[in-house]
């Protein structure tokens, strides 16, 4: 599956400036939902259970910088595992790379990602492009960002929420991500899979 890099370089500044017609028109086009963003989000509009605590936990590091990749406990996060996803900055933001895919992540989508790199997910190209642009985004405004859409012809999930946080390296450099993503049944409730 092909992806566009160019769109994805034209997303990125689109959802920095918090503007997603050319995104939602795509998506639409495809058959899906969405998508939606929001920049730093409040910890209490959160409505998943696994978000909330691992947004509120990187606010809880971030007293004067971005916390490090040293932040990522699995003892301090233990009640969101599963919905984890630790994603590395490959090439500068070119590319990214997951270093772990949450299990009920995995057993929802399918598959595994673990140590494969985000340009080969098997979701749609829209999907995947979207989601480079967004972490790129994410890298230029140094912030968290919430995310949701519905996909096209899912039996199971009704959509997919995701919060992503900056990790830095001890220069302050953004070198991986720390993400909580939901998997949403049709009753609304969170997915293990």
């Amino acid at each position: 599956m092909s992806i566009d890099w160019d769109r994805i370089d034209r997303w990125k500044t689109l959802l920095q400036d918090d503007d997603l017609s050319e995104v939602r028109d795509l998506f639409q086009a495809n058959g899906a939902r969405g998508p939606s963003i929001q920049w730093d989000p409040a910890v209490e509009n959160l409505k998943l259970a696994p978000m909330k605590f691992t947004l509120d936990c990187w606010h809880k590091a971030a007293t004067t910088a971005l916390p490090t990749t040293q932040f990522v406990d699995p003892i301090r996060l233990v009640p969101a595992l599963g919905y984890l996803l630790l994603v590395d900055v490959v090439d500068g933001g070119h590319d990214f790379a997951y270093r772990l895919f949450g299990s009920h992540v995995s057993a929802v989508s399918g598959f595994d990602m673990t140590r494969k790199r985000l340009s080969d997910h098997p979701a749609s190209a829209h999907i995947r492009e979207f989601s480079i642009a967004l972490y790129r985004a994410a890298m230029i405004r140094r912030e968290p960002v919430w995310s949701h859409y519905g996909p096209a012809m899912a039996v199971s999930t009704a959509a997919w929420e995701r919060i992503v946080l900056p990790l830095t390296d001890a220069d302050g450099t953004i070198c991986r991500f720390l993400v909580a993503t939901v998997p949403i049944g049709l009753d609304g409730n969170a997915l293990k899979g």
